[in-house]
């Protein structure tokens, strides 16, 4: 589904969290580069200037694409935005079967990336919405709010089908 023919006219949830851990991840490199030139002897403390571009590159598109999650629900779809939105989900809510608050597991860590238990979008924590697709695919939604996700969810899920009863009569 294109995000822009989604509604946005009646927005369910809105919620950002703050990923601290991505944060300070995204924000190693440049640690270590304070730490390398405070600790050089005079001479060598200066880098390459391509590790250095790089190292602050890297840090920065990682700090604008994963410094937190914004995630909506509008009437048609959930939308799940990493940062500035370089990474972005949007799942149809007609594609939702069903949805469950849970907490992952502390080794499933941060991030995209599959698990056991299915594809996970998280920045921090380990409370999370657990999404079961029509496909049969689960996905886990990583969020500070998982009641507040959730109940926006049923409700939106609910009216829509209400709305697609009505247009049948």
């Amino acid at each position: 589904m294109n995000s822009s023919s989604l509604s946005t006219a009646h927005v369910y949830y809105r919620h950002r969290q703050a990923g601290w851990a991505m944060m300070g991840v995204a924000a190693m490199p440049l640690l270590f580069l304070a730490v390398r030139v405070a600790t050089a002897p005079g001479a060598d403390r200066t880098l390459p200037h391509g590790l250095l571009v790089g190292m602050l590159s890297l840090s920065g598109l990682a700090l604008l694409g994963f410094s937190s999650m914004s995630i909506v629900v509008t009437r048609d779809a959930l939308i799940a935005r990493f940062g500035i939105g370089l990474v972005k989900r949007t799942i149809a809510l007609d594609r939702i079967v069903s949805v469950v608050a849970t907490r992952s597991r502390w080794y499933n860590g941060w991030g995209i990336h599959w698990t056991a238990r299915g594809m996970l979008y998280n920045v921090s924590g380990l409370d999370v919405v657990r999404l079961v697709l029509v496909d049969g695919r689960p996905v886990l939604l990583g969020t500070d709010d998982a009641r507040g996700l959730k109940s926006a969810l049923e409700r939106a899920m609910r009216e829509r089908s209400s709305r697609a009863i009505q247009r049948q009569e």
